[in-house]
């Protein structure tokens, strides 16, 4: 056997001119099938590996190819671009193809995935994909995109996400394409980059950015826009969205000392704006007096995260949870299960408006100068101004879990058995007229979830009851600390999110 790879440039010409001229000389289309599969296509595969090594390219740290109905494509794609890892964006109709390609490859775990994009029609659950594995990757620079298999939905949306993600390459395989006794062949194979069609007009890379913005990528569009900052040279809007989609980003990943940092900088740009240059206002300069309310609060929120330090001192945990700027973080809790909720990502909007369902009971025994993961029971009783052993006696009776014994009570108390506490103790206060059931019973879906503590997946009617309910709790809080409408109002703006 001919070691294809070994073979000088004109050894390696004259084997491949031979060949293709057996592929033509084939009298039947199952002749050309044979041929084309023993002979033909290792010479097209070993025509990619020599390219690649001659291109003398660093090996790509993250490279994402797109699946269709024959596995060749991706296979070739693969070699032709050497990486470090793989992902293999599949439909529910090529698994099998991927599959193919993977053991042909003898591809590991530790080199490659298989993603599934379902039924591969909806741009934006590839973009979603690429972006989450990018993500999860460490965001490397050396990434690549293959759109040469799969459906051309696939294939536009896969070059849409490469010109994205920051630094990406797009290729495909080109080929020369002939029919012999009606049976379609590909010869002579290659790799060949796409150019970036954005690279000097960004229309189309500014409407993906916002598609991206809109549907809560924010730190990929963050990314695009700062590139088309860079491509243009000096390009304002773009670098404006670039504050705005950062600023959002940090808030989502609770680094609310970035967000205000962002978000502030670009309220002051949007200010100077409207007061200096005359001409029609922008989508963000309509908006700058919201975005000014979203800087305050990511303020807020980095002045409450600094308040509580490191969890470790009682007396510091029950001043942060009876600060004002308390009610900044119920509030962001709630917005951000809302968006992540409308994104789709049901257990993650799950676990945000479970931890505010766990927070308002928290700020209202605050407010009696108690904390439930440091319990004072005498301070309790004095409190509530019952006899302790009558409020347990009480508790007991209405617990449907395991009774207080009153000689080993318990220094921490979970969420619902805090909500009890608050009923029995203060039946006027947050849990008055509410059935403890209720409470209970909206975190059993969550807890049977993925990230809880069970396997099941969560639906979005379990979802959104949740998120009303822990809104319901939440404006009981405001209602009991005396806000206003229009303090209630700003609070909700400040962690609102602008539309665009």
């Amino acid at each position: 056997a001919v070691d294809l790879l070994e073979l000088t440039d004109a050894e390696f010409d004259a084997e491949s001119r031979e060949r293709t001229a057996r592929l033509k000389a084939q009298a039947s289309a199952d002749a050309v099938r044979r041929v084309y599969k023993r002979e033909v296509f290792p010479l097209e595969r070993a025509r990619i590996q020599r390219a690649a090594k001659a291109s003398n390219e660093p090996p790509l740290e993250l490279l994402f190819v797109t699946v269709g109905r024959q596995a060749q494509s991706p296979l070739l794609a693969i070699l032709a671009s050497p990486a470090e890892y793989i992902i293999l964006l599949h439909t529910d109709d090529t698994i099998e193809q991927a599959n193919e390609v993977v053991n042909e490859l003898a591809l590991t775990a530790a080199q490659a995935e298989l993603v599934s994009l379902g039924k591969g029609d909806r741009p934006l659950a590839l973009y979603r994909e690429i972006d989450e594995c990018w993500r999860r990757r460490g965001r490397p620079g050396r990434v690549a995109v293959d759109l040469t298999g799969g459906l051309k939905t696939m294939s536009a949306a896969a070059a849409a996400a490469g010109f994205a993600l920051p630094g990406a390459r797009v290729y495909y395989i080109e080929s020369e394409q002939i029919r012999l006794h009606g049976q379609l062949v590909w010869l002579n194979e290659r790799r060949v980059e796409v150019d970036n069609p954005y690279e000097v007009f960004g229309d189309i890379r500014r409407k993906t950015a916002l598609e991206l913005l809109r549907g809560g990528r924010y730190g990929v569009a963050a990314g695009l826009y700062r590139q088309l900052d860079s491509d243009l040279g000096d390009s304002p809007p773009d670098r404006r969205r670039a504050l705005l989609a950062e600023g959002y980003d940090a808030i989502e990943s609770m680094d609310f000392k970035m967000a205000q940092e962002c978000l502030a900088k670009l309220w002051k740009a949007l200010d100077h704006e409207a007061k200096h240059v005359l001409g029609v206002e922008g989508p963000l300069l309509k908006q700058r007096r919201h975005i000014e309310a979203n800087a305050r609060g990511a303020s807020r929120l980095a002045e409450f995260v600094e308040l509580g330090g490191k969890g470790d001192d009682p007396t510091r945990e029950i001043k942060s949870l009876r600060d004002e700027r308390f009610l900044d973080f119920l509030a962001m809790l709630i917005c951000s299960a809302k968006r992540h909720r409308k994104e789709g990502k049901l257990d993650i909007a799950a676990l945000l408006a479970y931890r505010a369902l766990e927070a308002a009971p928290q700020r209202r025994l605050a407010a009696k100068g108690l904390s439930p993961s440091s319990m004072d029971w005498q301070a309790l009783a004095a409190a509530a101004g019952r006899p302790l052993p009558e409020i347990l006696a009480d508790y007991n009776e209405r617990s449907s879990t395991k009774a207080l014994d009153p000689e080993h009570l318990p220094e921490q108390l979970a969420r619902a058995a805090a909500f009890l506490l608050l009923a029995v103790a203060f039946p006027d206060d947050l849990a008055r007229g509410e059935k403890i059931e209720r409470f209970r019973g909206l975190g059993t879906s969550r807890n049977k979830s993925l990230l809880a503590h069970g396997v099941s997946q969560l639906d979005c009617k379990a979802v959104e009851g949740l998120i009303r309910y822990a809104r319901e709790l939440t404006e009981r809080v405001l209602e009991l600390e005396g806000l206003g409408q229009g303090e209630r109002d700003d609070l909700w703006r400040r962690h609102t999110f602008i539309e665009l």
